[in-house]
């Protein structure tokens, strides 16, 4: 019996009912709100960055106001003086040797500072052995508002005390009931140091001697540097653009404000290496070498005296 006639198989490929869009995406399909997004994207990133900017800038010229002493005059008076970093130690023993280490008003520390550095200076520092002494002044009595205990605004200490035409003739004396304040000792040497006109990295191991001798236990800890930076904020021998750092405000921009010594030397231990450089790494946080304060000094977070290199 012969088979049915049965239909051919078709075997071609079936067509699809439409041709689906090579890309099935919203943005390719909408260009123009695309772009639009995007410029205004760019637009708000740049708003958001100027304010940010103008905040930043806005907190260190605050920063700078409170600077009693300008970096032209702290130039000025390391030039006049010309002590080494060398002399600046010793001197530092002396001052230690005499005074101990409790706190000590202006005018009693200056009496014996002044008497030492004529013995150190020899016979041509007799007459004058501070020169430029009035910014020396300044400096100091920039720290009063943050130590005094009378609670005077800074404000009004200004008016009744900064504002005076010159205060060369001040150094020594009693002065006004102001120069009484007893302010920390390693404050007051820090000031002194305004007189040393030596490279950073002298500076810094006369620094390292001082902060030994002052201290109880005769080794540097962590605790002794942040006193250190603290006492270079307050006379001013660190700029005031390292003094700014992020505040937790990020929204609708980032916000800035003042830095405490604790801040700065928080960015200094976690600085980035310059090229060529090894990490900082501290590993006893109680006993600071000479070499690690060199490179805390010269951190691009605390720059002292601006004297830090870039890369």
């Amino acid at each position: 019996m012969a088979p049915p006639n049965l239909p051919p198989i078709d075997t071609a490929t079936p067509k699809p009912d439409a041709e689906k869009p090579k890309y099935d995406n919203w943005f390719y399909r909408n260009p123009g709100y695309t772009f639009l997004a995007i410029v205004l994207s760019i637009i708000g990133a740049l708003v958001r960055s100027s304010y940010s900017v103008a905040d930043r800038n806005r907190i260190e010229e605050e920063v700078e106001s409170l600077t009693a002493v300008e970096p032209e005059e702290i130039a000025e008076i390391n030039r006049a003086n010309a002590v080494s970093a060398e002399t600046f130690a010793q001197l530092v023993k002396e001052i230690v040797a005499e005074l101990g280490v409790d706190d000590v008003s202006y005018p009693d520390f200056i009496v014996v500072a002044r008497g030492l550095l004529r013995r150190f200076l020899g016979e041509e520092r007799q007459a004058i052995p501070v020169k430029q002494g009035h910014i020396l002044d300044r400096a100091v009595l920039g720290m009063i508002p943050r130590y005094e205990s009378g609670g005077q605004a800074a404000d009004q200490l200004r008016e009744d005390v900064l504002d005076r035409p010159s205060w060369d003739g001040l150094i020594g004396l009693p002065g006004p009931s102001v120069l009484r304040e007893k302010l920390p000792l390693r404050s007051l040497l820090v000031a002194l140091s305004l007189i040393v006109d030596s490279n950073v990295l002298d500076t810094s191991d006369a620094y390292h001697e001082m902060l030994r001798v002052t201290s109880s236990s005769q080794a540097v800890g962590l605790k002794d540097v942040e006193e250190l930076v603290d006492a270079l904020q307050l006379t001013a021998q660190i700029p005031c653009y390292v003094q700014v750092v992020k505040a937790d405000e990020y929204v609708p921009y980032q916000r800035y404000r003042g830095a405490s010594a604790q801040d700065i030397l928080h960015h200094a231990l976690r600085e980035k290496p310059r090229k060529g450089e090894d990490p900082l790494i501290v590993d006893n946080p109680e006993d600071i070498s000479v070499q690690t304060l060199r490179r805390l000094m010269m951190t691009r977070s605390i720059c002292l005296l601006g004297q830090c290199p870039k890369v």
